[in-house]
């Protein structure tokens, strides 16, 4: 895994969460201001990509065109349903 470069920015919070990170950082809960930032940071991104792609898949689920092709594709592989249609549970 590569180490990737760090790039200083500035963020504006209000003065209530910033003075709570400065005394968590001072009562050494946290492992850094900028580390817990960048984990809060990265969680949130996880959530927003998380939550585009449910959007996404529900725009899916809604478009004629992709649910056509989906089932096209359910024709298409339908032969080899081997287990559905004679009730085997062997795979």
């Amino acid at each position: 895994m590569t180490t990737e470069a760090i790039k200083k920015i500035t963020i504006s919070l209000p003065g209530n969460l910033a003075e709570r990170l400065k005394k968590m950082n001072e009562e050494k809960r946290i492992n850094g201001i900028s580390k817990f930032c960048e984990n809060a940071i990265r969680d949130g991104l996880k959530a927003y990509d998380k939550a585009q792609k449910a959007r996404l898949m529900e725009e899916a689920a809604s478009d004629p065109d992709f649910q056509a092709r989906c089932e096209e594709i359910q024709r298409d592989f339908s032969a080899l349903d081997y287990s559905e249609r004679e009730g085997s549970n062997e795979w």
